[in-house]
């Protein structure tokens, strides 16, 4: 079945996860496995010279093949990944990057005639991009595996886009959420954007986003004007995102979102521009002989479940990501929000 066509182009990272899981890992395998399907490309990149193993060796990933694939599958994240759809907007600075973080900003004053021209002291603090890894582990059956469909695919390439989004949202946000004091809503959300925008805008420019739970994205997607009016109160907003206020909003699981001591934070403006991050793009293993143990929350010693004794197989995705901050005004958040009629 030739499944590489101009409008599943999108898919070649989940053929290539798919192979890598029908081949037990194995390279050269894959590759022949993923020919049958008319994945050219992916083909060639499994077909590469590079050391036997996974897809994790630095040769692996400087293969043109790997990167394009990749490239795509990392386009796609942009929906859902709070810091890919960053990164166009932010401080592009590489993995492991030395940096000095603002901490009390210069200030500036009329000079009058004979007199003392002012001088301010600007504070800086030492920050670092240092790497954060994030892991996402999909269990598929080897049933699945069998049948090599564009159904299949795209299976694979929803579980994949999910598990790496939210992989990356939860590190991401808590490192935005990092000494901050969560303001408590006022119960409006205009109240709670004058709010976030008092603690962040600062200077009167920036590349601010809104970055909301989807509880609270349900709440604000569905608030009338006013009392009895069907017109809602944000018309360019709905419960998968938008703009709020002529702020691009993006919209993450309530499990993703960070929590303080006064509970969880479901409401953040961040100030793009003052983020240094970046994302290398995932790399790819897969195994029918490893145990796994199915938990959200994996502790060991666990109960472990055999890919092999249940047919199944796992297929790991692994992405080095790195962010910092670089004013401490960069970021504010609002914690306890419960929107009803807006006000």
């Amino acid at each position: 079945m030739h499944l590489s066509t101009p409008a599943n182009r999108n898919m070649e990272f989940a053929a290539f996860a798919l192979g890598l899981a029908k081949a037990g890992g194995q390279h050269e395998i894959a590759a022949g496995i993923v020919n049958g399907m008319g994945f050219e490309r992916v083909q060639l990149a499994l077909k590469a010279a590079v050391p036997m193993g996974t897809s994790t060796s630095t040769e692996y990933g400087q293969l043109v093949s790997f990167q394009t694939i990749a490239a795509g599958f990392v386009e796609s994240l942009r929906a859902s990944s709070v810091i890919d759809a960053l990164l166009p907007v932010c401080r592009r600075v590489p993995l492991r990057s030395a940096l000095a973080v603002v901490t009390s900003v210069a200030s500036a004053g009329r000079v009058t005639p004979g007199g003392a021209k002012v001088v301010t002291r600007l504070a800086l603090s030492q920050g670092g991009l240092s790497p954060v890894e994030v892991a996402a582990l999909i269990v598929v059956t080897e049933d699945l595996l069998r049948f090599s469909t564009s159904a299949s695919l795209q299976l694979i390439n929803r579980e994949l886009q999910a598990g790496v989004s939210a992989a990356c949202n939860r590190e991401f946000l808590v490192g935005m959420a990092a000494g901050l004091t969560p303001i408590a809503s006022s119960g409006s959300v205009l109240a709670d954007l004058r709010a976030l925008l008092a603690a962040v805008n600062t200077v009167g420019v920036g590349t601010f986003r809104l970055v909301l739970s989807a509880t609270i994205a349900n709440q604000i997607s569905t608030l009338p004007a006013s009392t009895g009016d069907q017109a809602p109160a944000f018309p360019a907003f709905g419960p998968s995102g938008g703009s709020i206020q002529n702020m691009p909003t993006l919209v993450v699981g309530d499990d993703e979102m960070p929590t303080d001591s006064s509970g969880p934070i479901n409401f953040m403006l961040i100030e793009a521009s003052q983020i240094a991050a970046a994302a290398e793009a995932p790399r790819l293993s897969s195994s029918k002989y490893a145990s796994i143990q199915m938990d959200d929350d994996p502790s060991l010693p666990g109960n472990l479940t055999s890919m092999f004794q249940t047919h199944s197989a796992v297929i790991r995705a692994e992405r080095s990501i790195g962010f910092e901050k670089l004013r401490a005004s960069a970021v504010a958040a609002i914690s306890g929000a419960e929107y009803g009629v807006q006000s």
